[in-house]
């Protein structure tokens, strides 16, 4: 019977306070939502990746040079730690179609042993096959091609045709874009048989390592054994880095962003927990005067927290698990190609962030609980008498105090007297603008720090990358009518300082170069004579800096290129390294053959001289690559908008719980003021006003702490070849007050409307 009363009585009292139940239930729900979500993100494609590497036996190391023969393979072999190596020719040609796209042309000696192609349709190539080959299923559907079609190869303008035995997918290229985008209908791979292409020899080698063995270790020894050979990892490996740099932004988002929310909901359900505990003092004493035990009233009243946290938590973690990482996989498929996904299963940082939901709920409850139960019966039996009042500071400035109206003076007080309740609605209205802010925020820094690149830093109009075939830069001066034109040269190479080494860009500019930015905020500043500048990000991950030695590793050549550091380049975007002609030609006996050139407002007449030139392979914008770098970072901002919607929610629910709250303590105040002859639009104006007041001063200091997160949050997703610089619009700061004060405003409107139902017999009567 006593715990079946119990039991009813908390149904009764559930629905009676239904609303500050719910909000207990969405504050927990939005606090794990967001956090299981992203983690289940995260795991998910880091999963699928892995599983898809393992089952098509992706390489771990990648060797280019040429020639690669019996000899070489075997010193590779032998190598401490390398279980298995495997030659092949890595080229690119021209396909005749109309259009001219280009393909990827991958050609093995042996049967594909590492870097297994998967096959989607048609039949396997074999090892004798000279006629067929394997093609990209993306590139093959965007051209309608099938198996049993014809592909034509022009190699040195020679035609080489094959018959399509099947379309597959390839872990190597999970990521495959000749420039910032994937563009299947003009890029893709191919994988043939090495001998059907006699003139061309093996120029690379793909290495899978020993299950003890150190990746870096082994790096080195290969280095050692052919310093003229370019070594990249799977950590510089184009697909995994990509992958792993999602992966590594998707789980510090889970532990940034998703835990201050939780931070807020947390504070928020301590103040609605305990503000419904203390209006159950009455009926907590009435329950001891009953004859309850102690322990049967603690189960009882914990019941007010733990049922409401447990169904919000769990809600939470299972509503993220399966709409988080739907919303973020289609996002992540527009750049990748997977075969399948593979969902985690629930991680212990997720089970741990819902029990934590539930035990800082209930812990809470415990606390204000013991608070009360300290008390004598028959003193809970009694309303809680208020605090004696204290003169305001406010009210020393007696000009001031003077000039305020009564029902100023009241809302001053009203706000003084209950501290706790005034701080808690200010920082609910604080954290609210602050979450705001930080998701709008986020979304504006990434259109900044990558326009700040393309805008800034990059100076030219139009890019035209050229073939082998490029002549000199003074010749195309000459004939291209433009502003100005200048000539580039990029070079592949492995850069080594302080003992790191990473593959990387060597970009050469000419001495009087215009076109390209390096200083700081996007200045222009002239190249050093001497040395080389290293991109932000580049000597950040070489850990080298001004006057350091560099030495410059370029494939084909035995000998090491030696420099050193003379000067930093301001750019946000790259792991480059930068030089001068005069100091490339210092160096290196190459000399200076353009690989593509810079121009300037170029005419009509200049850009259809470029476009008939035969070593002409592409043009590029950097309006274009703007929008293509975007469209990369795609993932990361529908990260972004998700924190929008969840900010945005929790912004409502917060402010609509707070609200609730502060009426329901009040209510025998209003019913006072309306015995005083108040009318009820005079209530309303001061709750409106009180409401005002606490959403200014909330929403002015909500402005700071938000732009610091963004900042903190921005910084955390930083990748390893941009070095993300924030921002927050005027216009962002302008819409999050602007959301946060229409919130606060409807829940006023709302709450004031509620004056009008006020019983005054049963808000003021008392058992004295």
């Amino acid at each position: 019977m006593v715990r079946n009363a119990l039991r009813r009585k908390l149904f009764r009292d559930m629905w009676q306070n239904r609303l500050q139940f719910l909000a207990v239930i969405l504050l927990c729900a939005l606090g794990s939502w967001v956090f299981s979500g992203l983690d289940a993100s995260w795991r998910m494609l880091e999963t699928s990746a892995q599983t898809y590497f393992e089952e098509q036996n992706l390489a771990d190391l990648w060797i280019t040079r040429s020639p690669v023969d019996r000899n070489a393979l075997t010193r590779m072999r032998s190598v401490r730690g390398v279980a298995d190596a495997q030659a092949r020719l890595s080229v690119e040609l021209t396909v005749d179609l109309p259009h001219e796209p280009t393909l990827l042309v991958q050609g093995y000696e042996e049967a594909v042993r590492i870097n297994r192609p998967l096959l989607q349709s048609g039949r396997a190539l074999l090892e004798s096959d000279l006629r067929g080959c394997l093609l990209d299923e993306r590139f093959a559907q965007a051209n309608g091609l099938s198996p049993g079609d014809r592909l034509t190869l022009l190699v040195g303008g020679e035609p080489y045709t094959y018959t399509i035995r099947g379309l597959c997918l390839s872990a190597e290229y999970l990521s495959l874009a000749k420039s910032a985008t994937p563009d299947p209908l003009n890029y893709g791979f191919v994988i043939l048989n090495a001998a059907s292409l006699p003139l061309l020899s093996p120029n690379g080698a793909v290495l899978t390592l020993a299950p003890e063995a150190d990746t870096q270790a082994v790096k080195e020894a290969l280095e050692a054994l052919y310093p003229e050979a370019l070594v990249i990892g799977r950590d510089a490996q184009s697909a995994v880095k990509s992958i792993q740099m999602d992966v590594d932004m998707f789980r510090n988002l889970s532990y940034v962003f998703p835990l201050l929310a939780f931070a807020v909901a947390a504070m928020i359900v301590l103040t609605t927990v305990s503000r419904m505990l203390e209006n159950q003092r009455i009926q907590m004493g009435t329950l001891k005067a009953l004859g309850y035990r102690d322990g049967q009233l603690r189960r009882h009243y914990l019941s007010y927290a733990f049922y409401p946290s447990l169904v919000g938590s769990f809600l939470g973690l299972f509503v993220g698990r399966w709409t988080i990482p739907w919303v973020l996989w289609n996002m992540e498929i527009a750049r990748h190609v997977f075969p399948y996904r593979l969902n985690a299963p629930v991680s212990a940082a997720q089970w741990t962030v819902c029990g934590l939901g539930v035990v800082l709920s209930c812990l809470i409850c415990l606390f204000t609980y013991r608070n009360s139960a300290r008390e004598q019966t028959a003193a809970l039996l009694r309303p809680k008498p208020p605090r004696a009042g204290r003169k305001l500071l406010l009210e020393r400035w007696k000009g001031l105090w003077r000039r305020m109206g009564f029902n100023a003076k009241m809302v001053m007080r009203n706000l003084m007297r209950n501290k706790a309740r005034t701080i808690m609605s200010l920082m609910g209205v604080l954290c609210c603008n602050m979450l705001i802010i930080t998701s709008l925020g986020l979304q504006d820094s990434v259109a900044y720090f990558v326009g700040k690149y393309y805008f800034g830093t990059l100076r030219y109009d139009v890019r035209a990358d050229l073939t082998q075939d490029a002549g000199q830069v003074e010749a195309y001066r000459k004939r291209v009518e433009a502003g100005r034109l200048e000539g580039v040269m990029d070079v592949a190479l492995s850069a080594r300082g302080n003992g790191n080494a990473l593959a990387t860009l060597l970009t050469v500019l000419e001495d009087d170069q215009r076109l390209i930015n390096l200083g700081k905020d996007e200045t222009w500043i002239p190249l050093p004579a001497h040395g080389a500048m290293l991109s932000q990000k580049l000597a950040e991950t070489l850990g080298v800096k001004v006057g350091d030695a560099l030495e410059l590793c370029v494939p084909g050549d035995p000998d090491p290129l030696r420099t050193w550091v003379s000067g930093i380049a301001e750019v946000t975007i790259g792991q480059t390294v930068y030089m001068s002609r005069s100091a490339w030609e210092e160096i290196s006996d190459a000399g200076f053959t353009p690989t593509a050139l810079l121009v300037w407002q170029p005419t009509e007449e200049g850009m259809r001289y470029l476009s008939d030139l035969d070593e002409l392979e592409s043009f590029s914008y950097p309006t274009e690559e703007n929008e293509d770098t975007l469209q990369i970072l795609n993932s990361m901002m529908g990260a972004f908008s998700l924190m929008s919607g969840a900010a945005l929610g929790l912004a409502f629910v917060v402010l609509y719980n707070m609200g609730i709250l502060n009426f329901t303590e009040r209510t025998r105040e209003y019913a006072t003021l309306k015995v005083l002859g108040y009318h009820q639009k005079e209530i309303r104006r001061l709750m409106r006003a009180e409401n005002n007041l606490m959403t200014l001063l909330g929403v002015l200091l909500g402005i700071g702490p938000g732009w610091w997160l963004v900042g903190m949050v921005f910084r955390s997703c930083e990748r390893d070849n941009m070095v993300f610089v924030y921002t927050v619009k005027g216009v962002s700061v302008l819409v999050a007050c602007a959301a946060t004060c229409a919130f606060s405003y409807l829940v006023s409107w709302f709450l004031t409307r509620k004056v009008r139902a006020i019983d005054m017999v049963e808000a003021l009567k008392s058992v004295e």
